[in-house]
């Protein structure tokens, strides 16, 4: 989906392999690791519960700009991909505190 949104040419994009796999597996894993202390730590106080909540969307943002740099288009650079990883991680954080 991310080649058909950027216009990317099939036969241009790289392969997926096994070791671009593997370095994804440990930021896939650090959003759910953020996720679970973020509500051990929310619980404390209102205060607590708030910075919290604004550290875990900042964090959200970060891990999906450290995401969307390897997968983005060749001509833009990383400061292009900023605000959309800001509302990513304005977005996962809403969604995590309507169900929660």
């Amino acid at each position: 989906m991310h080649r058909r949104v950027w216009s990317d040419v099939r036969g241009a994009v790289p392969k997926p392999t096994l070791g671009a796999t593997l370095r994804l597996l440990p930021v896939l894993l650090a959003f759910v690791v953020v996720s679970a202390l973020a509500s051990a730590a929310s619980g404390s106080s209102f205060a607590a519960g708030l910075l919290v909540t604004l550290l875990t969307a900042i964090l959200y943002a970060a891990l999906w700009l450290l995401v969307s740099s390897r997968l983005r288009h060749r001509n833009t650079a990383w400061r292009d991909l900023v605000p959309g990883a800001l509302v990513f991680g304005v977005g996962i954080e809403v969604l995590h505190l309507v169900t929660a």
